[in-house]
C-alpha cells in the first residue's frame, strides 16, 4: 500500500521507519 507508506512518512519519519518493517513482517 504505497499510499499508507506516504501517509506514515508525512506524519512522522521515525514512526514510519518503525511501523513499515513491522507491517512488512506481519503481511509477509
Amino acid at each position: 500500500m504505497p499510499h499508507t507508506i506516504i501517509i506514515f512518512g508525512a506524519s512522522g519519519d521515525l514512526t514510519s521507519r518503525k511501523l513499515i518493517p513491522a507491517l512488512y513482517l506481519l503481511f509477509k
